[in-house]
């Protein structure tokens, strides 16, 4: 279920909305900018009477909520039948609202069809004053440009299988040498027969060279591979058209089935106005489950580098603060890699915003929420020097664990938090090599913190499993460190057992 997140409490008397023949309730709900590109989805998001969205969505994560932050939040209100005055809500601090007061500008609503709206925009920003000088003495109207834009309106239930078919998939049933993937973007995608030992290779995406797309209904899509040029004249090769059908698909899996034959135009149009498509479909069905990606653009031309990676996924990094009184605090991740998961939700631009209390308790200042520490966790694939460590039996880990949270600076809670997550997965292994990562995690995971912490300790363990000791030397950990005025606190981990580094 798509669901905007959106629990502000601000009250505007400027804002109370005013008659208007527009249908509101039509007018409410997700549009799609029709430029929007392949990847992603730009979207004109109306919440209801007095709040709507900008936003920017992968076409991956369409059926996701789209966190509501207040760089993406307009407040707006009706100024006459079909003219819409909005700007940024204020900024909560009142010094800076008072030095950098929140601008107002106009949109008017040309056209509303079934399923597209026609807007035109002022490319004029206004302060409150002059804004509230025009509507009540001018004509917003004259303000307005010739800059046009269209969107289509998004049924999100009707979206979900084209978000969740967005990405690449693998066929396991690709024979030892060669591995057949899928590949799908919005409006396009190919099929691609790659080596194995070519996985980590980029692969150019030609997107006039693949295969284009249209949707007929929520499961079923035609597409076609556009016909060759030069010599050959384009009505002497008709383009030729197939039939897919989306059985079932998630976040992992991919299961569909392909019509017995190709099709020429007049033949698809009569089988889309029959409206009857099984008995055009083969009894076959395929499956393919969900692959990793990683997209690089160079000069124009978009490559994909596929397949298998020596990934490490940064588990559980959760992070504390104390300050010394209750603080309006920012962090911010700079990681080397993709975050996966976050709770609560993070804001690539803007990161965590949050109240801070001495006793570590944190609040959303906007909706009031309360929790006790920030978690993301996320994956790449760059090295660690694990040079020195130490060797631990699996029945011994918990005393060792013990003795290293307190020497590394974590409070009791902290320790035992820590402890409990980890020590399941070390002590079901005969032994552990273990590394404290003290300065590499630092430059792969930089923290940005506003304002800046007095203290910061962070606790990052490296660990893989082995069946039998081997001698390694032992890790000098350096002095324990000193919390202090406003302390932040972080730990986490990863495993190494799928990963190709050496232990020395």
């Amino acid at each position: 279920m798509y669901r905007i997140l959106l629990a502000l409490t601000f009250t505007f008397a400027f804002f109370q909305q005013s008659q208007s023949q527009v249908d509101a309730q039509y007018f409410t709900g997700v549009w799609e900018d029709a430029a929007s590109d392949n990847d992603n989805s730009l979207q004109f998001i109306v919440r209801d009477s007095q709040y709507f969205i900008f936003a920017s969505v992968p076409q991956a994560n369409l059926t996701d909520s789209v966190p509501v932050t207040r760089d993406k939040l307009y407040q707006y209100k009706w100024v006459s039948e079909n003219i819409i005055s909005y700007g940024k809500l204020a900024d909560p601090d009142p010094m800076k609202a008072k030095m950098m007061p929140p601008v107002y500008t106009f949109m008017r609503i040309d056209k509303l069809e079934e399923n597209v709206l026609h807007v035109s925009l002022c490319d004029k920003d206004y302060s409150k004053s002059q804004l509230d000088s025009m509507i009540a003495f001018g004509n917003p109207g004259k303000q307005i440009g010739e800059r046009t834009m269209q969107y289509r309106k998004l049924d999100i239930k009707k979206e979900m299988n084209k978000a969740l078919l967005m990405g690449l998939w693998d066929a396991p049933e690709s024979n030892d040498s060669i591995k057949f993937h899928f590949y799908v973007q919005k409006n396009k995608f190919g099929f691609l027969k790659i080596k194995k030992e070519d996985f980590k290779t980029p692969t150019a995406l030609k997107p006039n060279k693949g295969y284009h797309y249209r949707w007929i209904s929520g499961n079923i899509f035609y597409y076609y591979k556009e016909a060759a040029t030069g010599f050959t004249k384009k009505d002497e090769n008709p383009n030729k058209y197939s039939l897919m059908r989306i059985e079932e698909v998630d976040r992992k899996k991919l299961v569909l089935t392909m019509s017995t034959r190709p099709f020429n135009k007049s033949g698809l149009n009569f089988i889309i106005e029959d409206d009857d498509f099984d008995q055009y479909f083969a009894d076959d069905k395929l499956v393919y489950k969900r692959g990793k990606v990683v997209k690089e653009k160079c000069e124009g031309t978009e490559f994909v580098r596929i397949g298998s990676r020596d990934v490490m996924v940064k588990k559980k990094p959760i992070i504390y603060l104390y300050p010394e009184e209750e603080t309006s605090v920012n962090v911010k991740v700079n990681f080397s890699g993709e975050l996966t998961h976050t709770y609560p939700k993070y804001n690539p631009a803007e990161g965590w915003s949050v109240k801070a209390s001495p006793d570590g308790t944190l609040k959303d200042p906007e909706t009031d929420k309360e929790y006790y520490a920030l978690y993301w966790e996320g994956e790449n694939d760059l090295p660690y020097t694990t040079d020195k460590g130490f060797m631990v039996k699996g029945e011994e880990v918990a005393g060792f664990l013990e003795e290293k949270c307190e020497h590394l600076g974590l409070s009791a809670r902290e320790a035992n938090e820590f402890i409990i997550y980890w020590l399941p997965q070390l002590e079901s292994n005969a032994y552990n090599f273990i590394h404290f990562s003290l300065t590499e995690y630092q430059a792969q995971a930089a923290l940005e913190i506003t304002p800046q912490p007095d203290a910061l300790i962070r606790v990052f363990m490296l660990y893989r499993g082995v069946e039998e000791p081997f001698e390694v030397e032992e890790q000098e950990l350096g002095p324990r460190p000193i919390r202090k005025g406003f302390t932040v606190v972080e730990w986490g981990g990863a495993s190494m057992e799928k990963s190709d580094m050496k232990i020395k």
